[in-house]
């Protein structure tokens, strides 16, 4: 997992009233990534922020860009401070994913072929195919993508940041 960008923010209230404010905010983001799906907000009682693909989209391969950070205090000023993220080890799942659809195709074919049945070899023709075209587009761009979901989930936490310092505005 290698960092892509990292920072902070200053907060302009105390520590226990930042994560209070933060976890009010918790939710959907406005903004989704690159790849069109929705990112999501957390944080925990003791400070410590994520942005990265919504529950509920959990069970699709998981996010290879996120966002992680912490409230902390420092010098008598609280600051949030973060760091993006990319991992390879989605992008490995997925292309595991894609070695096995092809694998499944091959072996799919080949029964077909055997039984001489021309509507079956077609038929695994066309669902392979449909199957390799899912796994490759769904997953081989992640990695050019990086940079531009970070700056995504990096405006987000911005826009959070400047909402908790206008919060009595």
């Amino acid at each position: 997992m290698g960092k892509i960008r990292e920072g902070r923010y200053e907060i302009h209230t105390s520590k226990a009233e930042a994560i209070t404010r933060f976890r009010q905010l918790q939710g959907p983001c406005r903004e989704e990534r690159s790849d069109e799906k929705t990112i999501e907000f957390f944080c925990s009682k003791r400070g410590k922020i994520a942005i990265t693909r919504a529950y509920r989209q959990r069970s699709e391969s998981d996010s290879s860009t996120n966002l992680y950070g912490r409230i902390i205090t420092q010098d008598g000023k609280t600051y949030v401070t973060y760091y993006t993220t990319f991992s390879g080890l989605s992008n490995f799942s997925k292309l595991f994913s894609l070695i096995l659809g092809i694998i499944v195709t091959v072996f799919a074919l080949f029964f077909a072929v055997k039984s001489e049945e021309p509507a079956a070899i077609v038929a695994s023709l066309i669902l392979g195919l449909a199957l390799l075209m899912y796994f490759f587009i769904n997953g081989m761009g992640d990695a050019k993508n990086a940079p531009g979901n970070s700056q995504i989930l990096i405006e987000e936490l911005e826009r959070r940041v400047i909402a908790v310092n206008n919060w009595n505005r």
